[in-house]
């Protein structure tokens, strides 16, 4: 299964795309209440390095462990001189971001949890070894057996038999996995 990627610097809107500067998240009440985007670095290039320190920390581990301190020092070094006094404004806004990034990463959690357990399921079931090997690699495996018991029993019954009853067997094994979860 795919690793989970969380880009705080893309979640949180820090960075103009076109010119990699650190923008100003700050609100303008002129244009409809639209973010600012005056380059930080201009302005004061120590809170651009900054930001881009506290982007790789927060990005060097999973959005759930992101801190209340970062968003508002991220908050901080984020705002030009004249939106300074929105600090708790761009403090909120940030956590409204960092709420859907969590978000995003429990259900990855929670997919990669019930993958593996299915994995585990059709290995046992399959009588497999579990050695590690790619996903590619035990498909293959799977695919042999198949054949395997096509060869074995010619009936197409028999074959359609054994998938079925794989089927229910991964059925029941995520069923334990997830009234074991929600009794913890």
């Amino acid at each position: 299964m795919a690793a989970y990627v969380w880009n705080p610097d893309a979640t949180f809107r820090i960075t103009d795309s076109v010119r990699g500067d650190i923008i100003c998240i700050g609100r303008t009440f002129r244009r409809f209440h639209s973010r600012c985007a005056w380059g930080i670095r201009e302005e004061s290039p120590s809170n651009a390095a900054t930001v881009r320190n506290l982007l790789g920390v927060m990005g060097a581990n999973p959005p759930t462990l992101v801190t209340g301190q970062q968003l508002e020092m991220l908050a901080r070094h984020c705002l030009c001189s004249y939106h300074q006094r929105q600090i708790s404004q761009a403090t909120s806004e940030l956590r409204g971001h960092l709420a859907v990034a969590v978000q995003a990463y429990e259900q990855y959690n929670d997919v990669k949890r019930r993958y593996e357990v299915l994995r585990g399921a059709l290995v046992r079931l399959l009588g497999l070894q579990d050695g590690g090997q790619s996903d590619e690699d035990l498909v293959l495996q799977i695919k042999c057996l198949i054949v395997l018991a096509g060869e074995f029993a010619p009936e197409a019954g028999d074959v359609r038999s054994l998938v079925i009853l794989a089927q229910q067997f991964v059925l029941e094994a995520v069923d334990q996995s997830d009234e074991e979860m929600s009794s913890v």
